[in-house]
Order: structure tokens, then sequence, then C-alpha cells
């Protein structure tokens, strides 16, 4: 019967914990990542801003130098997996990152729809118009993103499992202690009286 007691409240407890902190793992795994992409977002959208910017009039200048030069310092952010810069005609740069983050120059003209992040028009405005001299398509870096959600989820993993161990074993030695040690007693010496009297004469 004692054991019976132990066995019930180790799985019940077990389960209770492991559900609870499943439950705050899952929560912070989403929350980190939606917080994760929105920083993606942002971080394209201040490379478009700068790119916007600075890229059209060096085309319009025909600084190719500038603009590799230019490039290869966007593409230092961990999140941003590559870049194409073109006349409307050829290619002017591009690069992409390896697995590794390491930067190679290619001969792309476009990515692929499920790689491309971010794409748009290079306007030169003079005296009031304006004039299509290129297109951009920037590439995230998913192998990063991929990276840093792996990480969050084996922390959040190894978290839950430790605060469930530890947490499960304070109780356990707490009840044990103070409930079913002292019921172990109490029925040893029921036991006994009831032995007693089973050998009493009538």
């Amino acid at each position: 019967m004692n054991v019976s007691i132990k066995t019930k409240f180790l799985f019940f407890s077990l389960t209770i914990f492991i559900f609870m902190f499943s439950v705050v793992g899952t929560h912070n795994y989403f929350s980190t990542k939606e917080q994760l992409l929105s920083q993606v977002e942002r971080q394209l959208e201040m490379v478009k801003v700068r790119t916007t910017t600075v890229i059209h009039a060096l085309i319009w200048n025909y600084a190719n130098d500038s603009i590799k030069d230019f490039s290869s310092a966007e593409l230092q952010s961990e999140f941003i997996g590559g870049i194409i810069i073109t006349d409307g005609t050829e290619n002017i740069y591009s690069a992409l990152k390896d697995e590794l983050g390491y930067i190679e120059q290619s001969n792309l003209t476009e990515y692929k729809k499920s790689e491309l992040a971010l794409e748009f028009k290079l306007l030169y405005r003079e005296n009031g118009e304006e004039s299509y001299i290129g297109h951009v398509y920037i590439r995230k870096n998913q192998n990063y993103v991929d990276k840093i959600l792996r990480d969050v989820l084996q922390q959040q993993l190894l978290q839950s499992f430790g605060y469930c161990f530890v947490l499960f074993a304070l109780i356990w030695l707490l009840v044990n202690h103070l409930v079913i040690t002292p019921l172990e007693k109490l029925n040893e010496h029921l036991l006994r009286i009831t032995n007693y009297i089973t050998l009493q004469p009538k």
C-alpha cells in the first residue's frame, strides 16, 4: 500500500510538472521567435532605406567599386543572407552567405522565391522626373534564424527539465518527510497494536 501511494504521487507530480513547464517553455519559445522575426523585418527595412538612399546615385555615376563596398558592408548583418543589385539589364553585384556565414560573390540574377525576403526598384529623381535605374533583391539569412531558434528551443527544453527535476525533488522530500514517513510509522504502530490484540488470550 505504501509503495502504491509513492508511485501514484510520483506519477501525478511528474505529469503536472511536465505539463506546466511544457506550457511555459512553449510560450517562451514562440514569444522569442516572434521577437526575432520582428527584428529581422526591422533589419530588412533599414537595409532598404539605406540602399534606396545610396545605391541609386552610385549606379547613376557608374561607381561599381563603391556599390561593392556598400553591399559587402550590408552583408555583415547576421540577418542578411545575400544581395543582388542590377541596373535593369545586367548584374552589377551579387553575393550570398554560406552556412558558415562566409560571403561568396556569385552571378545570380535573382533568388528563389522561398529565399527572397525583399525586392524593390531603384529610381533616380532629377528635375522632378523619375528614372528606373535598377533593381535590388535581398535574401534573408535563414540559416542564422534557424540556428537561433534551435538554440532557444534547446535552452527551453533544458530549463524545463532542470526546473521540473529540482522542484519535484524538493516537493518529494517534503511530502516524504511530512506525510509518507509519518503514515508509514502510524501504519506500523497500528499493525503492532492489531497483532498484540490478536495474540491476547480470549
